[in-house]
């Protein structure tokens, strides 16, 4: 099934902004575009009944940007449940799972969970739901790390935004739901995620008139050469950067931008694309430079790039994970 997606994410205890205790899990499974989260959390000390607020997030700027998913209920084993949710117009809203950075969960007492997608710290005092911040331009995840590494607190922010961070409630007004399609669109690097061929969420890249061995070679003429296999499996790799993902587009290869792809770039500062060669058929594959360990192996596979190969020279020391490329196939 094409949109068929399960994954498992922990939950963490966030104390003065900062990440604690580890209080349990989510299974998250997206089938026929509906996605099901089901929680276990190993709290027991919230007043029985009490609410936890379920938002997902998307970062934006400096903001987490807060979609509402549902109402957990404190009970005295824990708290237990299942929220279901459109994959792709999640809470109303026009984001999908695909773009959330991860969950937060807002509980009495001032408690607050969560669990993040991606490797940039979360700061609950960046929470929101005032659609305004979708009005201003979105920073890459390069201005995102900078933030997070340059500045922990977080004082700066407009007073208001700070002020209205922390739900009450999982009820929100419809207006701070609705969203400017402009200030997701004529980006060079936008957040779209590719899950599958046939995602609904993906638009298909405009065909340039030119068959794929031409566009190919077009790319050959034009971008810098690497060999970063020992063998010759993948071949005639080429080094790509951000700014070459619009031509590429342009010139209808199906490439587009996610939170893994852009972790990846601004950790080693290129992406890949090359020609495997598989029996008689050519498949091109579109690369981002990682590592080889459980916690990225998670990620790559949520965001479509299920295959990885090491590159050449990569035993490192005994114990560290290699580093090589997670690929996926582009057409």
């Amino acid at each position: 099934m094409s949109d068929y997606k399960r994954f498992v994410a922990y939950l963490y205890e966030y104390h003065e902004q900062q990440k604690g205790e580890n209080r349990g899990f989510v299974r998250v499974e997206v089938r026929n575009g509906t996605c099901q989260m089901a929680f276990q959390i190993k709290v027991f000390s919230l007043p029985e009944g009490s609410a936890l607020n379920v938002y997902g997030f998307v970062r934006i700027k400096n903001f987490l940007y807060g979609i509402p998913v549902g109402i957990l209920r404190a009970a005295r084993n824990g708290i237990t449940g299942r929220l279901m949710t459109p994959s792709v117009h999640m809470g109303d809203s026009t984001f999908s799972l695909n773009e959330l950075g991860g969950l937060i969960l807002f509980g009495a007492e001032k408690r607050i969970f969560a669990t993040q997608w991606d490797d940039i710290a979360i700061r609950p005092n960046q929470f929101t739901t005032d659609a305004a911040v979708l009005q201003k331009p979105q920073l890459t995840a390069a201005d995102t790390h900078a933030s997070d590494c340059s500045e922990e607190d977080n004082s700066s922010e407009p007073a208001a935004v700070q002020a209205a961070s922390i739900p009450e409630t999982a009820t929100e007004d419809s207006s701070r739901r609705q969203h400017s399609a402009q200030a997701r669109e004529d980006s060079d690097t936008p957040l779209k995620i590719q899950t599958s061929e046939n995602s609904d969420s993906v638009p298909q890249a405009a065909s340039s008139g030119k068959s794929l061995p031409e566009r190919w070679q077009n790319l050959l003429n034009t971008c810098p050469h690497m060999r970063p296999f020992d063998d010759d499996e993948i071949t005639e790799c080429i080094r790509l950067d951000l700014k070459d993902l619009p031509q590429l587009r342009k010139n209808g290869w199906q490439v587009g931008s996610s939170q893994f792809l852009l972790h990846g770039f601004y950790n080693y500062r290129h992406l890949l694309m090359g020609r495997l060669a598989d029996g008689n058929t050519d498949t091109y594959v579109f690369g981002v430079p990682g590592i080889f360990d459980v916690k990225e192996q998670f990620m790559a596979g949520m965001f479509g790039f299920s295959s990885f190969k090491p590159a050449r020279l990569s035993q490192n020391t005994p114990g560290t994970a290699p580093f090589g490329y997670w690929y996926r196939p582009v057409q």
